[in-house]
């Protein structure tokens, strides 16, 4: 299926799911704490990627060079690039087995690395079971939008799997410390949304969490040579 086109052209950086460009922008200011000089680049390198054509003028007014395409057909050409980026993308393909995919893909056709940015659905200790055990949960886990559930252990394993001698690193970010946080919502919500609001969906208990619970996962895959 993520059969690449090795004619396609290079870049120094890709981003799937680009919407507005924001982990572009993150990529050019921060990259370099990651993986050295080699990310540094002009905006004309770097490469959004997004189904939603209706992102094409917010990422060219910054730049970037932006492409309308699926990432699961056929047709997508998976670009040669130093870097992938995945912020706020793997959790909204189709199933799990996608998202490792996908992941898989990226982690081939990256020659320097990849970085993902991943809302936590672990259901241990550091992620929803406290919440649960009060009758609440994070917010973003019932979202229609949100079918892959993909937790940090499975996208190790692909990493481990395909970059065996990559350096990784495992950043916890979003950090929650109590449940007034407004990530932070009742059991019975609705589906989709989006924050907390008392008047929509009713009280909900004070408890502070500690150790905070993490809400956001990062993961920066560097490969030999980075």
């Amino acid at each position: 299926m993520f059969a690449p086109d090795f004619n396609a052209p290079k870049f120094t950086v890709v981003d799937l799911g680009t919407k507005k460009a924001g982990a572009l922008d993150v990529f050019r200011k921060h990259g370099k704490m990651y993986f050295g000089l080699d990310a540094e680049c002009r905006p004309d390198v770097c490469l959004g990627v997004d189904l939603a054509d209706k992102y094409k003028d917010d990422v060219k007014k910054r730049g970037y060079r932006f492409r309308s395409a699926d990432v699961l057909s056929e047709d997508f050409d998976w670009p040669s690039a130093d870097f992938y980026l995945a912020f706020d993308f793997l959790e909204h393909l189709p199933s799990k087995e996608m998202s490792a995919a996908v992941l898989r893909t990226m982690l081939e056709r990256a020659r320097r690395g990849v970085w993902l940015r991943m809302p936590s659905f672990e259901q241990d200790g550091t992620g929803e079971k406290p919440l649960r055990d009060l009758g609440m949960r994070f917010a973003w886990t019932n979202w229609h939008g949100h079918p892959s559930h993909y937790l940090v252990s499975e996208a190790k394993s692909v990493i481990e799997l395909v970059k065996p001698d990559a350096k990784v690193k495992h950043k916890h970010n979003k950090l929650i410390h109590n449940t007034h946080n407004q990530d932070v919502v009742p059991m019975d919500a609705p589906l989709d949304t989006r924050k907390y609001e008392p008047m929509e969906h009713g009280p909900k208990p004070w408890h502070k969490l500690d150790p905070p619970l993490i809400g956001q996962h990062e993961i920066i895959v560097q490969f030999d040579g980075s």
